[in-house]
């Protein structure tokens, strides 16, 4: 997860078209690749921040998330909090 992760290289690897896993990644999850991802994401970060005394910026680094503006913006669509 820390990894860069693209739809497109997700399909790379599965052997499909970009469009069509992104339309049976929905279909079977209920989610986008990317909303998915981000779901992973900072349930890792939470993982991480509840475990150890960390500061957030690594915890969000550490569950793969280049910016805190960014990581504050998942993290509050996701759980609805701050």
């Amino acid at each position: 997860l820390a990894d860069t992760i693209t739809l497109a290289g997700a399909a790379r690897v599965a052997g499909m078209h970009p469009q069509a896993l992104a339309r049976f990644f929905r279909r079977h999850t209920g989610h986008s690749l990317v909303a998915y991802v981000h779901r992973l994401r900072i349930g890792r970060a939470c993982g991480l921040l509840i475990e150890r005394e960390r500061r957030i910026a690594d915890c969000a680094a550490a569950a793969g998330f280049r910016g805190m503006a960014h990581f504050n913006r998942v993290f509050r669509a996701v759980q609805g909090c701050t």
